[in-house]
C-alpha cells in the first residue's frame, strides 16, 4: 500500500498520512510504562485492515523494505511517541531484549547505545 501511494509517509516527522495528505488518527496503547502508537490501515481491493505501529510503517517507508521476521524497531530516544525514521532502528527481538535489560540504556533520554 506504501508502494501504490495508497499512504504515503513523512518519515521526517514520523507520520502516516492518508491520500488525502491528512494524518491518519492514532491508536494508543499502553503496556506496563510504554505506549505503542497505531494506525490502521484499509485496502479496498481486498477490503483488508490492518493495524500496524506508526513505527514500522516509518521504518519501511524510509528503508523502502519490510521488517525482517522475528526482528523488531526500536527507539533511540526511548520515546516511543518520536517516530521520526532517525530515531528508528531495526534489531533482532533478542538484541532488543538483551538492549533494554543490559543497563546500557539511560532513561534519561541518553540511550547508551553503543552503536
Amino acid at each position: 500500500m506504501l508502494r501504490d501511494r495508497v499512504y504515503n509517509v513523512d518519515t521526517a516527522k514520523g507520520i502516516v498520512l492518508g491520500q488525502n495528505g491528512k494524518p491518519l488518527q492514532v491508536t494508543v496503547r499502553t503496556q506496563g510504562v510504554s505506549s505503542y502508537y497505531f494506525v490502521e490501515l484499509y485496502h479496498k481491493p481486498s477490503d483488508k485492515r490492518r493495524k500496524i505501529s506508526v513505527s514500522i510503517v516509518v521504518w519501511m517507508a524510509g528503508t523502502r523494505s519490510t521488517v525482517p521476521r522475528n526482528f523488531e524497531i526500536h527507539h533511540r530516544d526511548l520515546d516511543t511517541s518520536n517516530n521520526a525514521f532517525d530515531n528508528l532502528f531495526c534489531l533482532h527481538k533478542s538484541d532488543h531484549l538483551k538492549l533494554h535489560s543490559s543497563g546500557l540504556i539511560d532513561d534519561g533520554g541518553d540511550s547508551g547505545v553503543p552503536f
